[in-house]
């Protein structure tokens, strides 16, 4: 960490995340194993479609 003239502190990080194959997914992600799409609906009735397939999944 590097001390500024203003008091604040400016770090650089030292790592990476990476993939399964070893590449950087920093700033990009990973792709997901299943697409849940989130509707207005869903939204309005407070659903949340991920999580109920995600849940699935554990069952």
């Amino acid at each position: 960490m590097y001390a500024l003239g203003d008091g604040s502190m400016l770090a650089m990080p030292a790592t990476h995340m990476l993939g399964a194959a070893r590449e950087v997914v920093d700033g990009i992600g990973v792709a997901p194993d299943y697409r849940v799409p989130l509707t207005a609906d869903d939204v309005s009735a407070g659903r949340d479609p991920a999580v109920e397939k995600a849940i699935s999944l554990l069952r």
